[in-house]
């Protein structure tokens, strides 16, 4: 049986690196056949051993883009940035079923999309370009990365403190989040299916969605104490919701806000069964950050 060529673009980044990991995984499984790009002259020491390396330079001419992606079903971007170089080249790509945009993000609104203090137009707009185009385009939807949400206190959850910051009603609200391993085991489970089954497409890899009361129920169990929980400052909130680098402010307003319990409905992104991964307990998990 013929499996899935799959090309990750932009490997070296934090999400990218986690990526390639998983993907490597499915290639020495013979789940995937695996092509890595790079620029040329950069350190592929931390690349993955397994499938091929291409070099790639999204500034060099579209035609060139397109040609080191030639022979690829399915191409993953991780890009942080470039977004638009990469879209332009793939309506050349003949080989391509499936393209996986660089989202993996938050179930955001057009809105919130437009909000210049957000800081992803540009990649959304490559999006809806690649859609223009008639791109076999999919979105995979994450949670907030578990790494931020209870390695350091930017959305309220101070594992090492034992302490919670809540806005509005988050101790009742669900708050989803994904770990990194979580998000490659889910992503290789996708490419290495057949494309026609699943691209273009719309997903959701959310590892657990937790309540306020849930992770103040697992500080608790972790230092045999109950945490402290405070409120947010609704005017504080706003200040920073203005301020460059929303994008972990928002987080916390759409928790309080009750928003993320319906948005990924709302948006049309399906649940992705990731049957080789198991998903631990979230006193478990807590525990990792003290």
């Amino acid at each position: 049986m013929s499996v899935n060529t799959v090309t990750l673009v932009g490997a070296t980044g934090q999400l990218g690196s986690a990526l390639a990991g998983a993907l490597a995984a499915a290639a020495d499984a013979g789940k995937i056949r695996l092509v890595v790009t790079h620029r040329a002259g950069s350190d592929v020491a931390k690349l993955p051993a397994a499938g091929e390396r291409r070099v790639l330079d999204l500034d060099g001419p579209t035609e060139a883009v397109a040609a080191a992606l030639e022979g690829s079903d399915v191409v993953v971007s991780a890009l942080s940035d470039k977004h638009a170089a990469l879209v332009r080249a793939l309506p050349h790509v003949a080989s391509l079923k499936a393209y996986v945009h660089s989202d993996f993000g938050g179930p955001w609104t057009a809105a919130d999309i437009a909000a210049p203090t957000l800081g992803i137009a540009d990649k959304y707009a490559a999006r809806d370009e690649a859609v223009r185009l008639g791109l076999p385009v999919v979105q995979v939807k994450s949670g907030l990365f578990e790494h931020y949400t209870l390695g350091v206190p930017i959305v309220g959850v101070d594992v090492k403190g034992n302490k919670l910051s809540l806005y509005k009603d988050a101790l009742n609200q669900p708050f989803p989040i994904s770990s990194l391993p979580y998000l490659g085991a889910g992503l290789a489970h996708l490419v290495s299916q057949p494309p026609a089954s699943w691209a273009p497409g719309h997903y959701r890899l959310v590892e657990r969605f937790a309540t306020g009361a849930e992770l103040a129920a697992a500080l608790e169990a972790a230092h045999g104490s109950a945490p402290a929980i405070d409120a947010v400052d609704a005017a504080e909130l706003e200040a920073k919701l203005k301020a460059p680098g929303a994008i972990v402010p928002i987080h916390v307003k759409k928790w309080g806000d009750a928003a993320f319990a319906r948005a990924y409905d709302e948006v049309g992104a399906k649940p992705v069964d990731v049957p080789e991964y198991e998903v631990l307990p979230l006193n478990e998990v807590v525990k990792k950050y003290l």
